[in-house]
C-alpha cells in the first residue's frame, strides 16, 4: 500500500475512513460490503395524521459487522488492550490500527477539550525512541507521530 493513496472518502466515520478503507486497499480487497451496516427504508403514507415521510434505520450487530468484513474484505478484525501485542502486529502486518482518546491527539480540534475516541492508521514504529507513525485522513493528517505512552489505557 501506498500511503499517499490514502485520502478523505465521503464518510463521517474515522473508522471506516482510517481503519476500514486503509486495510482495504492494503489487501486489494472491496470494502463495500461493509456498509451493508446501514439499512434504510424511506415511505410516504396516505394517511395525513402520520408524518408524511418517515425513516426507518436498522444497524447490523457487532458480530455479523466483523463476520461481512471477515467474509467479504478479507480483514479480520482482532481488538486487544495490550500494547505488546499491538506493536507485534504492526511489526508482523506493517500496517495496523487502533482507537484514541482525541484529548491526547495534537492534531485534532478536540485536542485537550474534549474527551471522544477517534481511530487512527499506525503503518511503522521507531522502538528506540518509542514513537509510532500514524495516518489520519480522516482529519486530513497524512503523517503524525505519537509516543507509545499516549496508548497506554487508550
Amino acid at each position: 500500500m501506498n500511503i499517499s493513496d490514502l485520502k478523505k472518502i465521503k464518510t463521517y466515520n474515522c473508522y471506516e475512513n482510517n481503519i476500514l478503507y486503509p486495510f482495504c486497499l492494503y489487501k486489494n480487497s472491496n470494502c463495500s460490503p461493509y456498509f451493508w451496516n446501514s439499512i434504510s427504508f424511506k415511505y410516504e403514507s396516505s394517511d395525513y395524521s402520520i408524518l408524511k415521510s418517515k425513516m426507518m434505520l436498522g444497524e447490523l450487530p457487532d458480530n455479523m459487522l466483523n463476520t461481512i468484513i471477515n467474509n467479504f474484505c478479507n480483514i479480520e478484525i482482532i481488538e486487544h488492550n495490550d500494547l505488546k501485542i499491538f506493536l507485534n502486529d504492526i511489526n508482523s502486518l506493517g500496517i495496523a490500527g487502533f482507537s484514541i482518546d482525541s484529548y491526547h491527539l495534537y492534531w485534532s480540534e478536540y485536542y485537550k477539550k474534549l474527551h471522544r475516541y477517534h481511530c487512527v492508521l499506525v503503518t511503522s514504529i521507531n522502538s528506540e525512541n518509542q514513537i509510532l507513525d500514524c495516518h489520519d485522513p480522516f482529519l486530513s493528517c497524512l503523517s503524525k507521530t505519537l509516543k507509545y505512552c499516549l496508548l497506554q489505557g487508550a
